[in-house]
């Protein structure tokens, strides 16, 4: 099996296991990215730490983004979360919006 059936089996057992809390997920250069609000960001890292075949260990790193140039407040701002896994080497990318209503 390729690495990257593995990443789609991974990305389809996320969207069957916390359907709620992921409002869109993708592969991008072998990076799961993971678009989510801002509320569910303690939620989500700590499934992912404590699940068995992530085991996350590794905050990187957390940038601010910003699109000025885009009108809808929705998607003009991010937050991005890298997560590592040191032992098996993959990253996991959470997008966090906040959704204005």
């Amino acid at each position: 099996m390729t690495e990257f059936n593995l990443y789609y089996l991974f990305i389809n057992y996320c969207i069957k296991t916390i359907p709620r809390y992921i409002l869109l997920i993708s592969l991008e250069k072998a990076e799961i990215c993971i678009l989510s609000q801002y509320d569910n960001i303690y939620f989500l890292i700590m499934f992912f730490k404590k699940h068995t075949n992530t085991l996350l260990n590794v905050l990187s790193d957390i940038t601010a983004v910003d699109y000025p140039q885009k009108k809808n407040l929705g998607s003009k701002s991010f937050i991005i979360f890298l997560v590592l896994n040191i032992i098996i080497s993959y990253v996991l990318k959470f997008q966090l919006r906040k959704l204005w209503l």
